[in-house]
């Protein structure tokens, strides 16, 4: 039980900090309220649980000997992300589109790209074994980030009604800025990590050659 309880605790402090889903969440709280985006966080748990279990169950066992996935992951969500800034800056809000801007699409695949789902695979998850303590921490998973995720939409709704109408039709390029800052912030991190990762591959590499060779 105070496994599960970590579990929960370690989920929520995750969740709760900004990043690139909360940012689409909290902006169509902003834009079209919370009735319209409720039905996202549908699609924010699908993006979660289709690549934790993609992490945990097929990348996970061999991760070990492939650490550029990681970093494929994160490069594949810094273009995504940039791609998305620069729709949203160029999108002009008209009555009628307000609730297309953020899509359940983008959700889903922004979350789905989400570098915190690798956090959640590998560092927050157990080893799980067997169908009934899978069911149980997805569960609880999912039981954890529904009111959080509420939580971020009620926010940028409870600021959107304080929002004269100038300053909602800007906040489609309020949210790009904000992504685009993710996805700097990322490139930094992929840097960083790609220095550490290099030299261990090409270690490896001038070593396999080595151990392959037959004794004289």
């Amino acid at each position: 039980m105070s496994g599960l309880v970590l579990f929960v605790g370690a989920v929520a402090s995750i969740l709760l900090s900004p990043g690139p889903t909360n940012t689409l969440l909290s902006a169509s709280g902003a834009l079209v309220g919370f009735n319209r985006s409720a039905h996202l966080i549908l699609m924010e748990l699908s993006g979660y649980g289709i690549s934790i279990g993609m992490w945990m169950f097929c990348v996970r066992p061999v991760v070990d000997d492939m650490p550029q996935l990681g970093l494929a992951v994160r490069f594949g969500l810094i273009c995504y992300l940039l791609v998305l800034s620069r729709h949203l800056w160029r999108t002009r809000i008209t009555p009628t589109e307000r609730g297309a801007i953020i899509s359940g699409a983008r959700i889903f695949f922004t979350t789905l790209l989400n570098p915190k789902a690798l956090i959640f695979a590998f560092a927050v998850f157990p080893a799980l074994g067997g169908v009934s303590q899978t069911i149980l921490y997805g569960a609880t998973f999912a039981a954890t980030a529904v009111p959080i995720s509420i939580g971020w939409i009620l926010f940028g709704a409870s600021v959107g009604r304080y929002m004269s109408d100038r300053l909602q039709k800007l906040l489609p390029r309020f949210t790009a800025v904000i992504l685009a800052g993710f996805a700097c912030g990322m490139t930094l991190a992929v840097i960083s990590r790609s220095m550490m990762i290099l030299p261990s591959i090409e270690g490896l590499a001038t070593r396999s050659p080595q151990l392959s060779a037959p004794p004289n």
